[in-house]
């Protein structure tokens, strides 16, 4: 059974909600926040292929199989599931008939996310959600669009045309305070970020030309041959 909005929104509280009770704070990326941000299709439905779990950066240095450990004991619709090598945490929604939402849980040390660690007071608030901002999320949506190019995972790259759909609609959000001069801290304490960001940014650019414009008006120079 696929996953509303509803679902969504109530395993991402009931997550930071945990969190907070065995003392972290977080905020959520990825997909849900993608669908918080504005992007309805983000939600699965009946039609909808959609990888049914939330993301959630711890904002800690604890190991996050040490964080998934501390939730499964403090609530008890939160469970971990043994894989190969490591566990997957769920979030019972239902028992019966089973309905269940997976918790990624990473931390910025996760090398394969290089999630940033965003202060606290500039995490935004949607209902009592803390989310990723507007521009890291769309940043790092370039770098793990970017990132698919290069994995010999085929079930990575299948996820090449989603995250094109997706940066290209959160391109058209664009606010005019979405920009690099207003938003200092990203430069000066995520400069990586930021650099990683330039080098895809023409890439992405090149193949997708009506993009251009919304780059610059972040602060990205293109200058295309």
């Amino acid at each position: 059974m696929s996953l509303t909005a509803k679902d969504i929104r109530r395993v991402s509280r009931r997550t930071v909600e945990a969190l907070r009770d065995i003392g972290y704070e977080c905020y959520l990326f990825g997909s849900a926040a993608c669908h918080l941000w504005g992007m309805d299709y983000r939600v699965p439905d009946a039609s909808n292929i959609f990888s049914q779990d939330i993301d959630i950066v711890v904002l800690t240095d604890d190991d996050p199989e040490e964080i998934k450990a501390k939730l499964e004991e403090h609530g008890s619709r939160f469970y971990l599931v043994l894989r190969k090598r490591y566990k997957v945490l769920y979030y019972a929604l239902r028992w019966r008939p089973r309905i269940r939402c997976k918790v990624d849980i990473v931390t910025p040390k996760t090398r394969r996310i290089n999630a940033p660690d965003i202060p606290r007071d500039l995490t935004l608030f949607m209902g009592d959600i803390p989310v990723i901002p507007f521009l890291p999320l769309v940043l790092l949506k370039l770098l793990g669009w970017h990132s698919r190019h290069t994995t010999d995972k085929p079930h990575l790259q299948r996820k090449i045309s989603r995250d094109e759909t997706d940066i290209r609609a959160l391109l058209r959000m664009l606010n005019v305070d979405d920009t690099l001069h207003d938003n200092p801290w990203l430069r000066t304490t995520k400069p990586w970020l930021v650099r990683s960001a330039r080098v895809h940014v023409k890439a992405f650019a090149e193949k997708f030309p009506s993009t251009i414009e919304s780059w610059r008006s972040i602060g990205f120079r293109i200058r295309l041959h």
